[in-house]
């Protein structure tokens, strides 16, 4: 994967560059998505935390992609979290995003990869973290994503499924982005596709070549991605859009 991070300066909370970008390049890593010829830049940005995170619209100056945190402070849970969300935009490609009855998926797509990428990066912290006196956080990055994955708002009663209950709720995700609970139980449906074929992540990349019609399901939304996706990522289309329709 070629992919170069770098964290920009700010008031980052006392706390040194190189372990802001340790935790971003781990998050990245762990994600995966791009193949070995297709280089990436990206550039972390602190905003005061009244500011969301979000990845910018347009490339810098330097033709880097803008991912802005809101993380005081060495919580490299909380950082890992809001950056692999916004690194998730990244790989669709930020500067070709524009929002229609269909971002919500994207948004739930983004909270599936920060909950995969924290379980990843437990794992390997563990081992061989980005700095030996790191190991010992190891276990906060696996509570923070356990935390989220364990709230009641993000899942369903034990007898409803997914594929049961999101007719009903597509109404309310068309219209309102900031439906972070039906996005998450979403996301906690897709974490098992992603965490059975990690290899899905690079379907990703193509996920704004769909098309989107005003009036297409959900089904049709995701069959056009299939139809434009590289043959390659297919089979993690598919894997995906059956794990909702």
């Amino acid at each position: 994967m070629s992919v170069a991070i770098r964290a920009e300066a700010g008031d980052w909370g006392a706390v040194r560059l190189e372990h802001v970008e340790a935790v971003a390049v781990s998050a990245a890593r762990s994600l995966g998505g791009l193949r070995q010829d297709e280089p990436l830049a990206v550039v972390v940005r602190v905003v005061a935390g009244d500011a969301p995170p979000r990845a910018l619209s347009s490339l810098n100056s330097a033709g880097e992609f803008v991912v802005e945190v809101n993380v005081l402070g060495p919580h490299w849970a909380q950082l890992a979290y809001q950056f692999t969300h916004e690194y998730c935009h990244v790989l669709a490609n930020s500067t070709t995003f524009r929002p229609d009855r269909f971002s919500w998926f994207e948004e739930a797509l983004c909270e599936t990869a920060s909950l995969f990428a924290l379980r990843r990066m437990a794992l390997s912290w563990s081992t061989a973290a980005p700095f030996p006196y790191w190991r010992d956080y190891a276990p906060h990055l696996l509570t923070y994503a356990a935390e989220r994955i364990t709230d009641p708002t993000h899942n369903l009663q034990a007898e409803a499924t997914v594929k049961n209950w999101l007719p009903g709720a597509l109404p309310l995700l068309e219209r309102d982005l900031g439906r972070r609970a039906e996005q998450a139980i979403v996301a906690n449906e897709l974490l098992r596709v992603f965490e059975s074929s990690p290899r899905a992540w690079r379907a990703i990349r193509s996920l704004h070549d769909a098309p989107r019609p005003a009036q297409a399901s959900l089904e049709e939304y995701l069959s056009g991605w299939y139809a434009l996706a590289p043959e390659a990522d297919r089979n993690a289309v598919r894997e995906i859009s059956r794990a909702l329709v």
